[in-house]
């Protein structure tokens, strides 16, 4: 069984801290894909909202499914 370790991301201006047992680089690349995507849906500056957030989500789902 693989060692879970703690890595702390930045998503949204929200610090998580993830227990998980993924190398911390790709936990800190798929955080980094997060929010390049949230860049183009809304500035930096603005609070998260739930809207927000679910089209976020459809556009991400959007990705993969095009794959």
């Amino acid at each position: 069984m693989t060692q879970k370790k703690s890595v702390e991301v930045l998503v949204g201006q929200q610090r998580l801290m993830l227990r998980t047992s993924e190398d911390p680089a790709r936990v800190q690349q798929v955080a980094d894909l997060v929010n390049q995507r949230l860049a183009t849906i809304q500035p930096p500056t603005q609070p998260l909202s739930h809207q927000i957030l679910l089209l976020l989500a459809m556009t991400l789902a959007e990705d993969l499914l095009k794959k």
